[in-house]
């Protein structure tokens, strides 16, 4: 996570991330029903986290997805979206999403 500021905030910030399903469904709706990707099924990840803090006068922290490939099916095309929940009102939640895509 990186927050993209000319500076560092002065105290810590704990940002919460989650899957995205509305971020998936609008990349899905600009393309044809053949190329859409389905979500990761809940058995091909984990999250080693979903909370992360930003320490004071840092500009980044690690919030960290592990992947089993051994269950992800290699003829389908499938999308994590990632977005922030909750950042304590100080990042605008409503322009950011990561999409991990395979």
């Amino acid at each position: 996570m990186n927050l993209a500021s000319v500076n560092a905030l002065n105290k810590d910030v704990t940002i919460t991330m989650q899957a995205d399903n509305a971020a998936m469904n609008s990349v899905n709706s600009t393309l044809s029903p053949t190329a859409q990707y389905s979500f990761f099924p809940d058995s091909t990840f984990s999250w080693t986290q979903k909370t992360a803090v930003v320490k004071a006068g840092q500009h980044a922290t690690l919030v960290s997805v592990v992947f089993f490939p051994g269950k992800i099916d290699p003829t389908k095309n499938y999308m994590l979206p990632v977005s922030i929940k909750d950042a304590q009102g100080l990042i605008s939640v409503a322009i950011l999403a990561l999409f991990i895509i395979m």
